[in-house]
């Protein structure tokens, strides 16, 4: 009966190592997928950190260009005016005055011949 006893103790003791073992491989199998998905996440934190700094890098481009844009056409309109030696204040109210808008401009039923408005061709500006 000794000898039983003796055999169901190591039998037990066997079972447990046994149990223990799976335990632990059960552990580290949940704990590799933890750590698997914690890389996951930090990698897809890391692209959308990546992603937000160039869209930020895009924006500072396109102000800038937006800015050099308007600063080329404002050049340009300066020079043009220049060469022109026209003022932009006064020519431009001048040269409104002398459109003949008097055929009118509006929606006109289909089949209506409407007279297209003509421009004053002899306006002369004056420089002073």
């Amino acid at each position: 009966a000794a000898r039983v006893q003796g055999i169901q103790i190591a039998e037990g003791g066997r079972v447990q190592g046994l149990e223990a073992a799976g335990k632990q491989f059960v552990f580290g199998a949940q704990e590799e997928r933890e750590m698997q998905q914690l890389d996951r996440v930090s990698a897809q934190l890391s692209g959308a950190q990546a992603r937000g700094m160039q869209a930020s890098a895009d924006r500072r481009a396109n102000q800038a260009g937006l800015i050099g844009g308007l600063a080329s056409l404002g050049g340009s309109l300066v020079t043009g005016l220049a060469s022109q030696q026209a003022n932009p204040y006064t020519e431009s109210r001048d040269m409104a005055t002398s459109i003949d808008v008097s055929g009118g401009v509006g929606i006109q039923p289909v089949g209506a011949t409407t007279p297209a408005p003509s421009i004053d061709l002899s306006y002369t500006p004056t420089f002073g």
